[in-house]
């Protein structure tokens, strides 16, 4: 089956797959407001390059959010069009699920907000399935990095290279913790996410929510 996934969350860089049995490509666009806007022929491009039509599509997923507002309608817009036009599925995935590693147990990922302020969330994951433990948290980064640096036990932090530049830009001194998740590593997680089951699939909608974490679980 030949995927595509489209993963567009942070202001500087956005990514496409295409995930199928014989092939799995990957191009990465740095982004500005230019390129966003003309997604649509980028896309027709890199299916070109890889010898795909869109007919070949048989499956579409896309980063829902939250973060940067504009990659992630454009993007959006792009997967319901596609998956309308073309009849096939749509997954919507969130980047804390994408970013989750399944190698360090219990982690924070932390994305770039907006002003200054940082997204995190605890997950787990293993190789077949990702959990949420937290409740998104939307705090200034420095003093999250202030409070983090006084926990006891301090569990790993997961960023995106396309959001650590926005996330420590200004920021003296980063905690040792933190581990930059290169994005062409993300193919494995997009296969698993868009493993879902078609019936299971709810309608794909923009989080643009940012709310108090409420710990689901004690780390």
């Amino acid at each position: 089956m030949n995927c595509l996934a489209i993963e567009f969350f942070t202001r500087s860089v956005g990514r496409l797959y295409i995930l199928g049995s014989a092939i799995d490509a990957v191009t990465t666009i740095t982004l500005n407001r230019r390129n966003s806007e003309s997604l649509p022929e980028i896309l027709g491009d890199f299916l070109q390059s890889s010898r795909l039509r869109f007919a070949d599509i048989e499956r579409v997923g896309v980063v829902t959010g939250p973060g940067a507002i504009t990659p992630l309608r454009i993007s959006v817009s792009m997967a319901q069009t596609l998956s309308s036009v073309l009849s096939i599925p749509l997954v919507g995935v969130s980047p804390f699920h994408l970013l989750a590693r399944s190698d360090i147990g219990p982690h924070w990922v932390v994305l770039p907000g907006r002003n200054k302020r940082c997204l995190a969330q605890i997950v787990w994951a293993n190789d077949h399935e990702v959990q949420s433990i937290t409740d998104v948290l939307e705090q200034d980064i420095i003093e999250w990095i202030a409070i983090y640096s006084r926990f006891s036990r301090r569990l790993p932090v997961a960023v995106s290279d396309g959001g650590q530049f926005e996330l420590f830009d200004g920021v003296a001194e980063v905690p040792s913790q933190f581990s930059v998740i290169e994005g062409r590593g993300f193919s494995a997680r997009w296969r698993q996410l868009l493993s879902v089951n078609p019936s299971l699939l709810n309608p794909v909608k923009i989080n643009y929510a940012y709310a108090a974490a409420q710990p689901k679980g004690s780390f």
